[in-house]
């Protein structure tokens, strides 16, 4: 796990934008839920919007009046700091029907070192953390990698679907300044299991927490391509399933790329790993037409009928993975 050197987190004062205070609190802090899940409505009709939410007024403010006393064109150093200051301020969110917040995501489109960009077409990785409906019953992380190498989504897309267990609150975000002279802004990801992830605001990379990433994988093959390296330091149990432009928690009968497993899920808890059939995870996983979810109401629930008997970890109760 990489060490979590945090300066200070930055509180957002209330100020007039276009989302409502109640917005900012559902996305900076950490609902506790219940013990068991609420279950899902799946409205069919409910895709939700997308838009930023300001969560660091102060680098909302330092960006606007740099523009104004710098002016255009810019210097490199000043754009370089209205950027950063700009990627500090607000982070892209996913808002219901309802006007609550059910996920926020990060973008890694720059060349930096998880990301080459070295395809005619651009590359990019994006982590989209879920909670639909706010409930427990499905809280996720989707990471797409996008090569660019084609310029065709379904040659290009590796799509990798994580849970972590237990969930024991929803997502959430705060904008936090860390580095040796605390001058790097990010932001602090608190996961389901109360475990963290750090992720520089500029490029959305990790920098710290309890995943590693690896750079993004260029290989020219389709076929061949590495989905999301990402390694699980945590104490808890991190779910896994990829597919090649498609949804991974679905069975597929044909393999578009030789990294995948079509009907199985990868389970990683304490550098051990286990491979458990989707549909013993997922409802709905034979009909990639439907939405699958997660089958089970609490942890406990999906331990005694999953872990314990498929993966020899001994007799797990939740208490063990906190």
């Amino acid at each position: 796990m990489k060490w979590l050197f945090v300066c200070g987190i930055i509180f957002s004062s209330t100020y007039a934008l276009s989302q409502t205070q109640e917005q900012r609190d559902q996305l900076t802090s950490s609902e506790r839920l219940p013990e068991i899940a609420t279950p899902l409505r799946l409205d069919p009709n409910d895709f939700g919007s997308t838009r930023v939410i300001e969560i660091n007024k102060q680098a909302c403010d330092q960006a606007s009046a740099l523009r104004r006393q710098i002016g255009f064109p810019m210097p490199e150093e000043a754009l370089q700091r209205v950027r950063a200051l700009d990627a500090a301020c607000g982070v892209m969110t996913t808002i219901d029907g309802e006007g609550d917040v059910i996920g926020f995501e990060f973008t890694n489109r720059s060349k930096n070192a998880i990301n080459p960009r070295t395809a005619p077409n651009g590359s990019q990785r994006v982590f989209q953390f879920n909670f639909e409906e706010r409930s427990k019953q499905d809280i996720n992380l989707e990471v797409t990698d996008n090569s660019g190498l084609s310029g065709r989504l379904s040659h290009d897309l590796l799509e990798t679907q994580i849970m972590f267990i237990p969930r024991d609150v929803l997502p959430s975000v705060r904008s936090v300044m860390t580095g040796k002279n605390c001058d790097t802004a990010a932001h602090l990801v608190t996961l389901p299991n109360e475990e963290i992830l750090l992720f520089d605001a500029l490029t959305s990379a990790i920098i710290g927490g309890v995943l590693e990433e690896s750079p993004m994988d260029m290989e020219q093959s389709r076929h061949k391509r590495n989905f999301a390296g990402l390694e699980y330091q945590g104490a808890g149990i991190m779910i896994r399933a990829d597919r090649r432009a498609g949804t991974p928690e679905h069975t597929y009968s044909v393999a578009f790329n030789q990294n995948e497993r079509i009907n199985e899920a990868t389970l990683t808890y304490q550098g051990r790993t286990c491979h458990v059939p989707k549909s013993m995870i997922w409802e709905n996983t034979n009909n990639p037409d439907t939405t699958a979810y997660f089958k089970y109401a609490t942890d406990q629930e999906f331990l005694d009928q999953v872990v314990n008997p498929r993966c020899g970890w001994g007799n797990l109760t939740v208490e063990d993975l906190r």
